[in-house]
């Protein structure tokens, strides 16, 4: 089977959850839920991957994969031998997924659950998943050059992560700045009730206690991260500047 190389660079995924920063905003906000999170949106990856290059039929089912394109050139030899090439190519390469699917997301292999010295689950990476998709991008590749066409590889999707990561920098931001305000000097202590109280009566003629108490657990989160708020707020805008520049072109 011939190696496929994968054809990515960093610069065609979203790279802010990479970054230092966001890493310890997640983790700061909610470790565990993050964990899980990522846990789901792996599984599920795998799953696409796999379904991607399944057999045409299983079950008695016709599936569509992209098993399926070698027949529509069976009466033109060489693009069906070419075709057929990628397509196993790409098949092998995502067979890790396959195995996930079949031994631990989709069905519960018994003898991989019960002795942790069963034979392993296929090796799994980011790096292996990339190497799967540019193999299947490869086939589309192909058939887009027999058209003289061409294939677009813009990252396709909502805007839902870049909207959640900019809410939780501003959100981290915000809070440090109030931090900022209440220990200007920096000798205040995040469970000082008084300069928690002291900041929020001007607000508040009389603010209870569950309210001091909750401004102090947002002081603590504050602290979470390094305290350079200018710094995070420059971040976000230039973030958002090139990504206004890149839809301008």
């Amino acid at each position: 089977m011939p190696a496929v190389q994968t054809e990515y660079s960093e610069s065609h995924y979203p790279n802010r959850a990479s970054t230092p920063e966001f890493k310890r905003v997640l983790n700061g906000i909610a470790g565990p839920l993050m964990v899980l999170v990522q846990d789901v949106l792996w599984e599920n990856l795998l799953l696409r991957v796999a379904r991607l290059t399944d057999p045409v039929q299983s079950a008695g089912y016709h599936n569509l994969t992209f098993q399926q394109i070698p027949a529509f050139f069976t009466d033109q030899p060489e693009k069906h031998r070419e075709l057929g090439d990628h397509v196993r190519a790409a098949v092998h390469a995502a067979e890790f997924a396959r195995d996930w699917r079949n031994r631990r997301i989709g069905h519960r292999d018994l003898e991989h659950a019960l002795d942790g010295q069963a034979k392993p689950l296929g090796k799994a990476s980011l790096q292996r998943v990339d190497t799967a998709l540019a193999a299947i991008h490869r086939i589309l590749y192909t058939i887009t050059s027999y058209e003289h066409a061409e294939l677009s590889r813009r990252v396709g999707g909502s805007n839902a992560a870049d909207g959640f990561y900019y809410r939780t920098l501003r959100l981290v931001t915000a809070v440090q700045f109030i931090d900022g305000i209440i220990d200007a000097d920096g000798t205040s202590e995040t469970t000082d009730f008084d300069a928690a109280r002291e900041f929020l009566e001007p607000h508040w003629t009389r603010p209870d206690r569950k309210m001091i108490e909750q401004l102090v657990e947002l002081r603590a989160a504050a602290r979470l991260f390094p305290r350079q708020p200018n710094v995070l707020a420059r971040q976000i805008v230039n973030d958002q500047r090139a990504r206004r520049k890149t839809a301008i072109e």
